[in-house]
């Protein structure tokens, strides 16, 4: 009997949470729906702007050479089943992205949802393809952080250089060093 009774306890609460839950779900879907898409379209529709973000400084060396530099670029995809016109669309953008027509119309017919036209775009062609509006076609601009080719992961970390056996690496203080510099050492 106790047992019996202690299922259907839990088994009315468990129906009504579920009641609960399918009633909340249904109002947000039906009576808020209209308010709720307006709050997401004007989330997305906040442009952050790489150009507003101040640019990082450049890191360099001891000798004043550029380890890491940030430079402004972008990216363009699109989207093949909103572009429309696509002929006109191809003609537009293969000079700008200096891609052949042909392969830019295969990206287009493609049956996905996502395609990359092209990647680390100048500004200037970013804003040259953004400011011709073809509809699928969005462009993305953000800043990119490049390492030059000099920088070895050993030069980021610090190494320590094994010193084979039996060498004995002589210690330099501030002495040896102001000699080898031909200056005064100065305190």
């Amino acid at each position: 009997m106790i047992r019996t009774r202690r299922l259907w306890t839990t088994t009315f609460l468990s129906l009504v949470f579920f009641c609960f839950v399918a009633g909340r779900l249904s109002y947000l879907q039906l009576y808020c729906h209209a308010a709720l898409q307006e709050r997401v379209n004007k989330e997305q529709s906040r442009v952050h702007d790489s150009s507003d973000v101040p640019p990082r400084g450049a890191i360099l060396d001891r000798t004043g050479a550029v380890l890491a530099l940030s430079i402004h670029g972008g990216g363009c995809f699109a989207d093949p089943h909103r572009v429309q016109q696509v002929d006109e669309t191809v003609r537009l953008l293969a000079p700008l992205l200096q891609q052949t027509p042909s392969v830019l119309k295969a990206k287009l017919i493609q049956h996905k949802r996502f395609v990359w036209l092209a990647r680390r775009l100048d500004p200037e062609t970013a804003e040259q393809v953004k400011a011709l509006k073809r509809p699928g076609v969005t462009v993305t601009t953000d800043m990119k952080r490049f390492l030059s080719r000099r920088v070895s992961g050993r030069a980021c970390a610090g190494s320590r250089r094994r010193q084979p056996a039996g060498i004995v690496r002589r210690r330099i203080d501030r002495r040896t060093v102001a000699e080898r510099a031909g200056g005064a050492l100065s305190v």
